[in-house]
């Protein structure tokens, strides 16, 4: 059982979080930093260096004038490059949980006993010193973001930085943060789901050099009034091994962690080298579901609804924290309004862009 009681009230602990950062800005200052997202400005906060070398590359792409009434403000430090540490208090209780993760968080990382409606709270444990606390106030939108050291934040959190405070600002927002790919053009995107492997970031790559424009590789905005509509976030992509990067040789060039343990994927920034065609936002005119096959030309099927739930649902809901009957309940919806197609994928991933180019022609309104 746990060994120390949490506070009883959730928005003091969100005010002791935020006098961290407070602390960390009076030592070295903040970087005000705008982001476009889905028609809505987010603010970020930054104190100290090091964390912009980290997270603002992936969201480059995204980068707008500053705001005076942004939707969102998110605070941001680390303790080594600002010369600071945490509250007493909330080392104290974070080394508890850390000591007693079992007890303290759920499979998702939130920590039990500090989530409602209004704030959420996740401490996700990283390799190293690279551990990170997330937290959320719905009513005064506004979030906290730390870190011990910035330079130690693992590849996936600086190729899709934010997941968890942009998936519960998306809810307060009505919209929804998805695990997916997707690529189209003024006319129209489709949706690429499916789990880790399926063959989604392969697909969305395939289109690089294509009359298609590129939105996600693996994780995007959707919104579903007045009609579903999907929204870029990152400038990056992921790809699993040597054999899948050497299908596209050009990106070579991209890839950020050239030195990655064996285990890790290759992170591709997309952005600044002018490595594809961009696409803020386009109407979802199919929900696809990748999968791999031993066939030389890809194809596509029809799909049930339930299916293609299957494909979406589950590997958005396993990995982002807060995600809850409401998510699914969207996700429902978007299969519902959609035509939705199993894409059968072989070896000629250069079929891929004129197969997915016919569809939208066939969906998009003339």
């Amino acid at each position: 059982m746990n060994t120390l009681d949490p506070p009883t009230d959730r928005v003091d602990f969100f005010h002791l979080a935020q006098r961290g950062f407070e602390r960390a800005e009076r030592a070295c200052g903040v970087t005000d930093v705008y982001l476009g997202l889905a028609g809505r400005v987010i603010r970020l906060r930054l104190a100290g260096l090091a964390l912009q070398s980290r997270v603002l590359p992936a969201l480059a792409r995204q980068q707008v004038a500053a705001t005076a009434a942004p939707a969102l403000t998110i605070q941001m430090w680390d303790d080594v490059s600002t010369g600071t540490r945490l509250p007493v208090l909330l080392e104290i209780f974070l080394r508890e949980v850390k000591a007693a993760h079992g007890d303290w968080l759920d499979a998702r990382h939130a920590v039990r006993g500090f989530n409602d409606e209004r704030v959420h709270t996740v401490f996700r444990l990283g390799p190293q010193a690279a551990d990170i606390l997330s937290v959320f106030d719905a009513a005064q939108a506004s979030a906290v973001y730390w870190t011990h050291d910035a330079t130690l934040l693992p590849y996936w959190e600086c190729g899709s930085p934010l997941q968890t405070l942009l998936n519960w600002w998306a809810e307060s927002e009505g919209l929804q943060y998805v695990h997916a790919a997707a690529v189209g053009n003024e006319g129209g995107a489709v949706l690429l789901a499916g789990q880790g492997g399926s063959g989604k970031s392969t697909a969305a790559l395939a289109c690089l050099d294509s009359d298609l424009a590129y939105l996600a590789d693996d994780y995007c905005l959707v919104g579903l009034v007045p009609e579903p509509r999907v929204y870029s976030i990152y400038n990056t992509a992921k790809v699993v091994g040597h054999d899948d990067l050497a299908r596209f040789p050009r990106l070579a060039a991209t890839v950020v962690n050239p030195h990655r343990a064996a285990t890790d994927k290759a992170l591709l920034d997309l952005h600044p080298r002018g490595a594809c065609r961009w696409l803020d936002a386009a109407p979802i005119r199919a929900v696809l579901a990748p999968i791999v096959t031993g066939q030389d030309c890809p194809q596509l099927l029809p799909m049930s609804r339930h299916e293609a739930l299957q494909a979406l649902a589950p590997s958005t809901l396993g990995q982002l924290a807060g995600a809850h009957q409401a998510s699914f309940s969207r996700m429902v919806r978007l299969v519902s309004a959609v035509p939705c197609y199993r894409l059968r994928m072989g070896g000629d991933v250069t079929a891929i862009p004129p197969l997915l180019a016919g569809l939208l022609a066939t969906l998009s309104p003339v």
